[in-house]
């Protein structure tokens, strides 16, 4: 399964992810990145990743909603591929489009991300502070771009999740 990669190359040795600092310590914030960053890791539990042990050899996605067929890949689930999770993408497009309104300077990066390709808006999601456009664009409109882009990319990413746990009923189990 393609999915963004660890860039360790990008990362500090002295000084923690933004993915991490973004959180301000609020631990729903907190919550929220963990899940981006198992994503990021390779370790969340999707439906391509579980056939390994699941009995369900194909890795479809069982997302209700979803055509049973599509391999249910983080490519798939994440970026808005998936008709079963359609609800979690208005719901984090909306959001987007709300923080949008009083952060303007962030619209031609996102609207740029969120049209180009799909493995593009997959590695932007899962760690936008990787990005070289990312960092450009913190360098002409300030450092706490990141710390924005990383809020609007962790919240996206969880809304999805949290749907996508909901539909398979799995969301009452981990409460």
């Amino acid at each position: 399964e393609k999915r963004g990669k660890l860039r360790a190359s990008h990362m500090s040795l002295s000084a923690p992810s933004p993915l991490l600092t973004s959180c301000r310590g609020n631990s729903h914030e907190v919550r929220k990145a963990t899940i981006q960053i198992r994503m990021l890791s390779g370790r969340y539990r999707t439906c391509w990743l579980r056939r390994h042990w699941s009995g369900d050899s194909s890795g479809a996605c069982r997302v209700p909603g979803c055509s049973g067929v599509t391999p249910g890949t983080l490519l798939h689930l994440a970026t808005g591929e998936c008709p079963g999770l359609s609800c979690a993408t208005q719901q984090a497009t909306a959001h987007w489009a709300d923080f949008v309104i009083s952060h303007p300077h962030l619209l031609p990066l996102l609207k740029g991300v969120a049209e180009g390709e799909k493995e593009a808006f997959l590695s932007f999601l899962l760690d936008p502070s990787t990005q070289p456009a990312v960092i450009a664009w913190a360098q002409n409109h300030g450092q706490e771009v990141i710390d924005q882009l990383c809020m609007l990319t962790r919240t996206w990413l969880y809304l999805r999740h949290r749907a996508r746990f909901r539909a398979l009923g799995l969301w009452e189990a981990l409460i």
